[in-house]
This record gives structure tokens, C-alpha cells and sequence, in this order.
């Protein structure tokens, strides 16, 4: 005589699965909320204006709700890519003389800098006229110029 206890067991089966709804679950997962970014900033660089021509890098830092740093992927991009460009790595190049908006996107949230791209003196002329001797004094003048010879206004200079 067979013991009955594979049918006890398929009806004690039939019976769980009548009661779930024909349904079994596992244990309820919590989602994890610790990847998700809550927080994006962009270090500035030491001076938002740029050289034409500079590559300056920048950094993102993305912490989570509880403020703890986290890694994700970077999405860079620019405003205006024929002013200032960025890589994939966040070096910003300057192009052309403007303004761009470098952001970074990571997770859905964005952050942002403004980046000034001037132009880069490259040659400076003094100008005296006078003939000196010794203990004579005169009056110097100079100009700031850039890569295409043209007077570059505003520029100091420390004598």
C-alpha cells in the first residue's frame, strides 16, 4: 500500500495556489534609491574666461539623497560647440571669442557653468618718445594686441 502523502502534498499545494490567486510571490524587494543622483555640481574653473585656443578640465561631483558621492555616467554638452567645446571627459576647449554654457547631465539632473572664451594677447608694444639720459624720467605707453595685430582695450599692465 502507497503512503498518501504525495497527495496531501498536491492537494495542500492546490490549495495555497487557490488561496494566492494562483499567485506566489518572494519577499518584497525595497528599490534602492542609492545610485539615484540627488545632487549635481561643476567645479568652475579658476577663472570662467578662457583663452582662445585653452583647454581647461572640468569635474562633476554627484551625491545620492543621503549625500554620500556616487559614480555615474556624464553626459557633457555646450551651448554653443563653435564657442567653446566639450569632450566626453568634460575638457572645455575655447574656439571663437563668446559665451557657452558647459553642462553636465547625469542621471537626469543637470548642472551648469558659463564659460567666457576672449582673446589671448600675443604681443605687447611700449612705446617712449624720448632720449634719455641718466636721471631723466619719461612717459611710457603700451598696447595689447592680439594673434592678428589688432589693440586689445581694457588691458592692464604692471610696470
Amino acid at each position: 500500500m502507497r503512503a498518501p502523502f504525495p497527495k496531501l502534498l498536491t492537494a495542500l499545494c492546490v490549495v495555497v495556489l487557490a488561496c494566492s490567486g494562483g499567485e506566489i510571490t518572494g519577499p518584497v524587494q525595497q528599490s534602492n534609491n542609492d545610485n539615484l543622483p540627488a545632487s549635481v555640481v561643476i567645479s568652475m574653473p579658476a577663472s570662467p574666461d578662457i583663452g582662445v585656443g585653452a583647454s581647461v578640465p572640468l569635474s562633476i561631483t554627484v551625491k545620492n539623497g543621503t549625500g554620500q558621492l556616487i559614480t555615474l555616467p556624464v553626459t557633457w554638452s555646450s551651448s554653443d560647440a563653435t564657442i567653446a567645446s566639450v569632450s566626453q571627459s568634460g575638457v572645455v576647449t575655447a574656439l571663437r571669442i563668446g559665451t557657452a554654457v558647459i553642462g553636465g547631465t547625469v542621471g537626469g539632473k543637470t548642472a551648469a557653468v558659463t564659460i567666457n572664451v576672449r582673446p589671448v594677447v600675443s604681443r605687447v608694444t611700449v612705446n617712449m618718445r624720448a632720449t634719455l639720459i641718466v636721471g631723466d624720467s619719461a612717459t611710457a605707453s603700451f598696447a595689447a594686441l592680439d594673434a592678428s595685430g589688432a589693440a586689445m582695450a581694457g588691458r592692464t599692465v604692471i610696470w
